[in-house]
């Protein structure tokens, strides 16, 4: 019997090589039918990430002869992450870029020092075992990975207390994203962790009534962080990618050489910001000195004594968001 499961993989299967056959510039505009709809995400108008959420919709549009209109929304004006992506599940929006799904798979990024570096982030994500969290986010949540993109690794951020060493951290409120793995890690730092949307992190940070975040220097840099904070700590203690997510049953309406447009143009608004991002890192830091920030990073900082800290959060987490084992293969990819 052809299973629900089996049938969808057959189908996308087809349909993948169909498009691999397609030049993005052989897209015939009368056999897609007209599809309109929303995408958004939560970063500020002037981050990378919103700059391309806009480009991909402009370039998505021209490459379709108008077929596949896209409005872009950018700085949370359509609600915060998990907002978005609920949007997107119950179809009131098309996409989003998130670095927030909340799915346990994607969720369990946030684990600390999980990937070494970005080429091993690449490896993994573009890989089987990226392959495998697609495959299952589409049958769990009806959601579609189009695509990744870079984001810096995660720093820390401080309004009053410069942090030396992990016991420093003991009793901070710090914002984190509202998952449970982010929660984990800055308990097992001696940290008071707090959820909170990141529409509402700025006027909290304003008022006191956190004393630190974390995120990465391109969006400290676009939401002048300095302006709410004094202390940016070179941590990288997370690495994540922007993660654009698309409803499925749009990409079920989209014909092969329609697909072949969505997925390349985000590889290449996606190439676009990794090279934004990764020229501006020392921008970044620039920036934020020039505008009042301390920069604390090694060996002033003793980024070892974070790691000791947080080294087994994985071990409640990673096997329940991931399976038995996949810890251990990420580990191991080379």
């Amino acid at each position: 019997m052809l299973t629900r499961r089996t049938f969808l993989k057959s189908t996308l299967a087809t349909a993948g090589a169909v498009a691999a056959s397609c030049p993005v510039s052989a897209v015939r505009a009368q056999e897609q039918q007209p599809l309109a709809f929303k995408g958004g995400g939560t970063a500020a108008t002037t981050d990378p990430s919103t700059v391309a959420g806009e480009k991909f919709a402009k370039l998505v549009g021209e490459r379709t002869a108008g077929k596949v209109k896209i409005s872009y929304f950018g700085a949370g004006q359509l609600g915060g992450e998990r907002e978005m992506v609920e949007g997107v599940q119950l179809g009131s929006l098309g996409m989003v870029i998130t670095g927030v799904t909340g799915h346990r798979i994607y969720d369990a990024f946030f684990l600390p020092y999980v990937f070494r570096d970005r080429d091993h982030m690449w490896k993994v994500v573009n890989g089987p075992i990226g392959e495998e969290w697609n495959q299952t986010m589409i049958r769990e949540r009806g959601l579609r990975v189009l695509g990744y993109a870079y984001r810096g690794p995660r720093q820390l951020t401080t309004t009053k207390t410069r942090i030396t060493k992990a016991a420093d951290l003991k009793g901070l409120k710090i914002r984190v994203p509202e998952i449970a793995p982010m929660v984990a890690t800055w308990r097992a730092l001696g940290a008071a962790p707090t959820p909170m949307a990141w529409p509402e992190v700025f006027t909290a940070l304003q008022t006191g009534t956190i004393e630190g975040q974390e995120n990465p220097l391109e969006i400290i840099n676009s939401s002048k962080l300095w302006e709410v904070q004094k202390f940016l700590h070179l941590t990288n203690h997370v690495r994540v990618a922007w993660i654009t997510l698309l409803d499925e049953r749009l990409w079920q309406k989209m014909t092969p050489a329609t697909q072949k447009v969505m997925t390349a143009t985000w590889r290449e608004v996606a190439d676009e910001i990794q090279k934004t991002v990764l020229a501006k890192e020392g921008e970044y830091l620039d920036t934020a000195r020039k505008n009042g920030m301390s920069i604390v990073q090694e060996p002033e900082l003793d980024v070892r004594s974070v790691r000791d800290a947080v080294k087994d959060v994985w071990r409640d987490i990673a096997p329940k968001a991931w399976g038995a084992g996949v810890y251990e293969r990420i580990q191991a990819t080379t």
